[in-house]
């Protein structure tokens, strides 16, 4: 048995034939065509493997990202296609494969780790917690009218450049280059829904399905409140039925605007913190920035140190701290209920962070 470790140059078409085979065996494309920034040949280095005799059989991937916030940059690392073969199951292998993506997450500077599972008691050992937030809403009817004058279209022949500038408006984006876009417009199974005025402007996208992933869910989209409520009009006058947008919690205006719909709040994702000194240092400067000198969230060893002035509270539990910082809601946290109401009230103002993975980003 070896690793985990990097697959060698030679060894990436055996891994993508394995991921294929254990995690896209009935699917008409080959899994690195949903992910084109994760699973290819540039990327291997973050890639992780176990092998028996020159069988790979686990296997995870890092994807780094850089998140771009409000309050200030967080280096994620993404982590997906976690699988083993069935046959090496219950051999710790998972475990020892994750571990080693979070090391190697940890060597690129990453704040944070990610990763979407429904298995949280699995990942829970490993200190990860379901955290962050989204809220899920059914669109089931016409919400807006159409734009007078507006053109929309059905397709993803479209200029990735207009899709970026959009994109770019966002108060927390993952980076992307016109590349990245591009790629990510023939990952299949994707629908891109646009309008544009009469000069040729984008005036809002919504992007639906990624792969096997997200069918049936809008999971990006862009433009201004009024024009994107209209282009959910159409999509739902396109497909006849209701389908599902999802949206972070700090999208105050367009939540406003969609409350007549149905809404399921759910997590982000599992989190966990990966360089937790370093990460506690940036909160301590937005804490400074929105004139709550006082804050304090410091890490010695195992233990945490949160509050604000002389009301503070230990905690040797990681996870309680992810659940304060990230919400989704930081009265879920067994550290809250420690503080005096005063500090409560202005640890609400700087908690939950602003923070947010969109779907073509999602491994």
């Amino acid at each position: 048995m070896e690793g985990p470790r990097s697959p060698r140059p030679e060894e990436v078409v055996k891994v993508l034939d394995f991921l294929n085979q254990s995690l896209r065996k009935d699917s008409g494309w080959p899994i690195h065509a949903e992910y084109p920034n994760t699973l290819t040949l540039a990327n291997r280095h973050n890639m992780r493997i176990i092998t028996d005799q020159e069988k790979i059989v686990s296997h995870a991937v890092v994807k780094p990202l850089v998140v771009k916030t409000p309050e200030f940059v967080f280096r994620v690392g993404l982590i997906g296609s976690v699988v083993t073969d069935e046959r090496f199951r219950n051999r710790g292998f998972s475990r020892n494969i994750i571990e080693s993506c979070l090391d190697t997450c940890a060597e690129q500077d990453c704040d944070i780790a990610v990763l979407w599972s429904d298995l949280h008691d699995f990942y829970r050992k490993m200190g990860f917690e379901p955290a962050g937030s989204e809220l899920a809403f059914t669109v089931d009817k016409e919400i807006a009218p159409l734009l007078e004058g507006a053109k929309y279209l059905n397709s993803t022949k479209v200029d990735p450049g207009a899709l970026l500038r959009l994109y770019s408006q966002h108060s927390v984006a993952g980076a992307r280059s016109v590349e990245d876009i591009r790629k990510f417009l023939d990952i299949p199974n994707t629908k891109l829904y646009t309008s544009w005025d009469p000069n040729g402007q984008l005036l809002a996208f919504a992007i639906e399905g990624k792969g096997e992933d997200l069918k049936g869910y809008i999971h990006e989209w862009g433009g201004g409140v009024s024009k994107l409520l209209s282009l959910l009009t159409f999509i739902y006058l396109q497909k006849k039925t209701p389908f599902t947008f999802i949206t972070p919690s700090h999208a105050l205006n367009l939540i406003r605007s969609l409350s007549g719909l149905e809404c399921l709040k759910g997590y982000l994702g599992l989190i966990k913190l990966v360089r937790p000194e370093r990460f506690l240092k940036k909160l301590q400067a937005y804490a400074v920035s929105v004139g709550i000198p006082q804050f304090m969230c410091r890490c010695e060893g195992d233990k945490y140190t949160v509050g604000i002035g002389v009301d503070t509270a230990e905690c040797c539990d990681e996870k309680e701290v992810v659940k304060l910082l990230f919400g989704p809601n930081i009265e879920d946290s067994d550290v809250f209920f420690r503080f005096q109401n005063q500090t409560k009230d202005k640890l609400k103002k700087l908690l939950p962070l602003k923070f947010w993975i969109w779907g073509w980003d999602s491994i």
